[in-house]
């Protein structure tokens, strides 16, 4: 799940408790570490955990090892169909009830989408991401959490998608899709830098995902509308958090 040497394997990794040792990852969700790995490959562990009201109930606690197996699967068929995704090294698996999972993933290049908006290039990057997503919603498969923190920009322009544990295959396309991907990317934008994402970065983005272009202005309508809908209730919650 995917096997490896158990000789190349860190010390402790395949015994009960094992908690790896690094610098904590930039990229993602959280909760990754940065380490090397004994055949000196540059990888992230990182282990599952629940979010929201789960999280605060269970933890890292799951009742099988079904959301690992499926993230696995999902790198696979996703690389399969053009979708840059961090390559799985090996899953971990503690205890048979109530288990605790984690996965290894190959180290990758580049800075986050965050990191990257606001340079001179981001309308070039965006319209590349677009491209992506695109390709990743016309195989059918939609991403749980994608945010600008779960995307790698590497050094050539091309993004890496991250974290695709909790995703899901069939649902909308085209347009729908499109909108949903570029809200949720507005949003982190402006939790973490203050303002949503420019009317040019935005056409970027859709230009990239090559919705209608004679739907494109009625679409940038609707945008402006759900964002403001969405995001205003949060705006409050940001600032204070931001004050701290």
């Amino acid at each position: 799940m995917p096997e490896v040497d158990p000789g190349r394997l860190p010390d402790g990794f395949d015994g009960p408790g094992y908690s790896p040792v690094g610098r904590p990852a930039v990229f993602g969700r959280g909760g990754a570490v940065a380490l090397v790995w004994p055949d000196g490959r540059e990888c992230f562990v990182r282990e599952y955990r629940h979010g929201g009201f789960l999280g605060r109930v269970l933890g890292r606690c799951y009742l099988s090892d079904s959301v690992l197996r499926r993230e696995l699967e999902d790198s696979a068929r996703l690389a399969e169909g053009r979708v840059e995704v961090a390559r799985p090294v090996l899953g971990r698996v503690e205890g048979r009830w109530f288990c605790r999972l984690a996965l290894v993933t190959e180290q990758v290049d580049g800075r986050s989408l965050g990191e990257v908006v606001g340079d001179a290039c981001t309308r070039g990057v965006l319209q590349q991401v677009g491209q992506a997503c695109a390709r990743m919603h016309r195989l059918g498969f939609r991403h749980k959490d994608l945010h600008p923190g779960n995307v790698i920009v590497r050094g050539d322009g091309t993004p890496v998608v991250l974290d695709l544990g909790g995703g899901s295959w069939g649902g909308a396309h085209a347009d729908t899709a499109a909108k949903a991907s570029l809200l949720r990317m507005a949003r982190w934008i402006e939790k973490h830098h203050g303002q949503p994402v420019s009317v040019p970065e935005a056409l970027g983005f859709l230009s990239g995902y090559e919705p209608e272009r004679g739907a494109r202005h009625a679409l940038m309508r609707e945008l402006a509308q759900d964002y403001e809908r969405t995001v205003g209730r949060h705006r409050l919650t940001w600032r204070r958090s931001s004050e701290r």
